[in-house]
């Protein structure tokens, strides 16, 4: 069982619950970091040097108002824990973020944390699913392990890589590979962003449907292209190459030449299952050639109709921008000023238009 070191300045009555969720899962086993009141920095980074762990919790606000409360915030704890890796003091290891849900959306929009150093967050309110994140935490750990220990990147990604396009895989061919830069390969460059590889929500919006009835069944059918590799449990991605080679094999017809409608006859059709449910046209949109979602309302959308956010990072060739629909932006889940000013000045355009027809 993996174990992860939890570094918090609040009382151990008060983060007991998290512990305890955590541990119940019997996935992970999570103990707290001893500390001291106002203890010195030099202190804290021996007991990470001495401690064992397959990966590290750590608060947001170590420097808060916590009874254990440390000068030191939890970016120079995360970047004390790299460095040793990167000194073979210690080995690679997860590094996850946890805050209330308030401070973790605004701390990540402002920018205090460095996204680098992290490699997933989550908050610490009532409705964590402990179950789910000690599942992710449990990939996490594992996967590090894996990268440490293998340095053939298609055993890694499970999948050989020369029937792709082998430019995002350079750096990690031909050499030693480089644990951290692999992991937010896969984590940040592979899972945030669509293109080789696909969230399940997108590859629904792809085919046509809705995420209830018999979904699962069609999903079945493209259990082929499901992403196996390292950090697996993370979440269901599927290789988008293998989804589009799947379609054409079975409907003779490229995916991405049919709206909605069309692709939902074929389903039914080969499924024999009438009832199987097309996902919904957004609020204001007019096309059912879906192929993305809204980040915010999880909205189906054709890229055409969406709106592009303003990304943190500069997109790689064959990563897929991330979009909002004009429903999102109108209804206040996202502002105008999130997205990029070509889309802003469209967006006016469109509400303009709307309001002369009212």
């Amino acid at each position: 069982m993996k174990k992860y070191l939890y570094i918090d300045d609040e009382s151990i009555n008060s983060i007991e619950p998290l512990i305890n969720g955590f541990n119940r899962s019997e996935r992970i086993l999570v103990k707290r970091m001893p500390l001291d009141k106002n203890e010195k920095i030099e202190d804290i980074y021996q007991k990470l040097r001495d401690l064992q762990y397959d990966g590290i919790i750590v608060d947001l606000m170590l420097n808060g108002s916590g009874p254990f409360r440390i000068a030191c915030n939890s970016n120079s704890i995360v970047q004390y824990v790299r460095d040793l890796a990167e000194r073979n003091e210690h080995k690679f290891c997860p590094v996850v973020l946890c805050s209330t849900d308030e401070q973790l959306q605004k701390q990540l929009h402002n920018g205090y944390t460095s996204g680098d150093l992290y490699d997933h967050h989550f908050s610490k309110d009532f409705s964590l699913n402990f179950d789910f994140e000690a599942k992710v935490l449990e990939s996490l750990a594992e996967g590090y392990d894996k990268i440490i220990k293998e340095n053939d990147v298609n055993e890694l990604l499970k999948r050989d890589i020369s029937h792709l396009d082998t430019r995002p895989f350079e750096p990690f061919i031909g050499g030693k590979i480089d644990v951290k830069q692999f992991a937010d390969f896969i984590l940040k460059d592979l899972f945030i962003y669509s293109g080789l590889l696909i969230p399940e929500e997108i590859l629904c919006a792809r085919l046509g449907i809705a995420k209830n009835g018999s979904y699962k069944e069609v999903l079945s059918l493209f259990a082929s292209a499901k992403y196996i590799g390292v950090f697996k449990e993370v979440g269901d991605f599927y290789w988008s190459d293998i989804v589009c080679e799947i379609f054409y094999e079975k409907f003779h017809v490229g995916l991405a030449s049919l709206d909605t409608e069309e692709k939902i006859k074929l389903l039914q059709n080969y499924f024999n299952d009438s009832e199987l449910v097309e996902a919904s046209l957004a609020a204001y949109n007019n096309s059912k050639r879906f192929w993305t979602v809204c980040v915010k309302t999880h909205e189906c959308i054709d890229p055409m109709e969406g709106y592009r956010l303003k990304e943190k990072t500069i997109l790689k060739p064959w990563q897929e921008p991330h979009y909002v629909s004009f429903n999102a932006i109108s209804s206040g889940e996202s502002n105008e000023t999130d997205i990029v000013p070509i889309d802003a000045e469209r967006y006016r355009r469109r509400v303009e238009f709307l309001q002369t027809k009212d």
